[in-house]
């Protein structure tokens, strides 16, 4: 970061000499509840200086940001992750602040990412862990200020966010989840969704009342914990599902099913259940199983035509189980794979000690280097 102010500073350096910019004078307006404030000019546009340079230079001064990486299914980010998240919108925000011709430019990249979760920057604070009323309050107000902020304030933003990664509490969950659910239709490039239920107990009322009969065909990719399964019926479009928590819960294929589309599942789905999952879900090319695997699921994991990477749980490792399952498996996807050539995984995981096994087998060469 310190080298991008700097580079920062020398061109608006050079932009005030070479323009000779004159201060122009400006008003603040700031919206509670959110990171961000206008800039009023008392001209249309600053026709002046750094703001005035072309998109494509100010896109190269974008690439000298930490870039916003994208939520996965665990139980929240690591602080270097928030750090980085933190940094980017902090320095996005001061640029957007500077004046109106660069607000116009900076602001929608601000909110690409839509975020509400621990450790995250608030005017004034940051967001603790939401295990106090207090705290969830917080939440939840930052929820509504922000959903308000891009829908009905500024709505030109709602074309940029892409990505949401949501922390709901149990602090009016209800109204929360059905705010949420009015505002989603108007985010219509919105292709990543992960919504985190903090310390709440597992409960679908919520999320039944809120998101019946909506549907979000936006969405491609879902990352929720368990409170929230109505959600992906939803989602009909949606190719990557994910959950949090390791639950199992006869819901989850219910709630799948209309994902005709899915090519990648994350979840407790029971094994004894890959029938449906096979004729809910032909697209399916990336599993990740997290409940017990035994052998007898080897005949229906070889209907599954279209596998990539598999990834299954097991105690600890059994000579037995490798003769029984992980060969037959590992000769079902080397047949697959001389119809497609693609790299396949399997990654056998396991819940005692033992370092997990991943076999990989790479695709074969389509030509050999060592011949003219």
């Amino acid at each position: 970061m310190t080298n991008f102010f700097s580079i920062l500073g020398t061109l608006q350096h050079g932009a005030n000499k070479l323009f000779r910019l004159n201060p122009v004078p400006r008003t603040r307006t700031f919206i509670p509840g959110t990171d961000i404030d206008h800039v009023q000019s008392s001209d249309d546009l600053n026709s002046q200086g750094f703001a005035i340079f072309p998109n494509e230079l100010l896109l190269q001064i974008l690439d000298y940001l930490p870039p916003f990486t994208p939520p996965v299914a665990n139980y929240g980010r690591g602080d270097a992750a928030i750090e980085v998240h933190n940094t980017r919108r902090s320095a996005l925000r001061a640029l957007s602040q500077t004046c109106r011709s660069l607000r116009q430019f900076f602001l929608p990249y601000a909110w690409e990412y839509f975020e509400i979760y621990r450790g995250l920057e608030l005017p004034g604070h940051i967001l603790d862990w939401p295990g106090y009323e207090h705290a969830q309050q917080t939440y939840a107000r930052a929820l509504e200020n922000q959903l308000d902020l891009v829908t009905i304030n500024i709505p030109n933003l709602a074309s940029s966010v892409v990505c949401m990664d949501i922390t709901i509490t149990e602090f009016n969950i209800d109204y929360a989840l059905k705010h949420l659910a009015r505002c989603l239709p108007l985010l219509p490039n919105l292709h990543t969704l992960r919504l985190y239920q903090g310390n709440v107990d597992h409960r679908l009322g919520p999320a039944k009342s809120a998101f019946r009969g909506c549907k979000f065909p936006q969405i491609q990719k879902i990352i929720f914990s368990v409170s929230f399964y109505p959600l992906i019926s939803c989602c009909t479009e949606a190719k990557f599902i994910d959950s949090i928590e390791a639950h199992i819960n006869s819901k989850f294929l219910k709630y799948s099913a209309p994902c005709s589309k899915l090519e990648r599942m994350t979840g407790p789905a029971g094994l004894q259940d890959l029938g449906i999952i096979r004729t809910n879900h032909p697209l399916l090319r990336d599993i990740n199983f997290y409940i017990y695997f035994r052998a007898d699921f080897v005949s229906d994991l070889l209907h599954f035509q279209r596998l990539r990477s598999l990834k299954i749980s097991r105690m600890e490792p059994e000579d037995e189980f490798t003769a029984s399952a992980i060969l037959p498996i590992l000769d079902h996807l080397r047949k697959l794979q001389k119809q497609d050539g693609e790299e396949k995984r399997l990654w056998v995981h396991y819940w005692s000690n033992s370092p997990d096994t991943v076999y990989v087998l790479e695709p074969p060469e389509l030509f050999d280097i060592d011949n003219d």
